[in-house]
């Protein structure tokens, strides 16, 4: 996923509230731990 996807996601997150953030922070996490397996 390119760098600009993952700051869009995160823009939008942040107009739903913390709850969107830590979601999105964790969907991160998986999508990084992914990568790196």
């Amino acid at each position: 996923m390119p760098n600009e996807d993952i700051l869009q996601i995160y823009i939008e997150h942040q107009r739903m509230g913390n709850l969107a953030l830590i979601e999105f922070l964790e969907y991160k996490s998986l999508v990084t731990n992914h990568l790196y397996i």
